[in-house]
C-alpha cells in the first residue's frame, strides 16, 4: 500500500509541476488542482510526508522506512 500510494502521489507530483511550472507547496494542492480527488493516508491512517524543496514523499511509521524521491 505504501509503496502504490507514493507512486501515485509522485505521478500526481510530476503532472502539477509540468502544468504549474513548479512543484506545489503541500500534497493538498494537488487535490485543489483537482490532479487527486483525494490525498491518501498511510495504512496507519497518517498523512503522507511531502518536502517540497526535495520532492521527497514518505510515510511516517513503518518498519519498511520507505522514502521515495520525485
Amino acid at each position: 500500500k505504501v509503496r502504490s500510494d507514493i507512486q501515485q502521489l509522485e505521478a500526481a507530483l510530476e503532472s502539477y509541476s509540468k502544468n504549474y511550472q513548479h512543484q506545489p507547496r503541500s500534497l493538498s494542492e494537488l487535490q485543489s488542482a483537482g490532479i487527486l480527488s483525494a490525498i491518501p493516508l498511510d495504512p496507519w491512517k497518517t498523512p503522507y510526508l511531502y518536502d517540497p524543496q526535495t520532492g521527497e514523499v514518505r510515510s511516517k511509521k513503518g518498519k519498511s522506512g520507505l522514502v521515495f524521491h520525485g
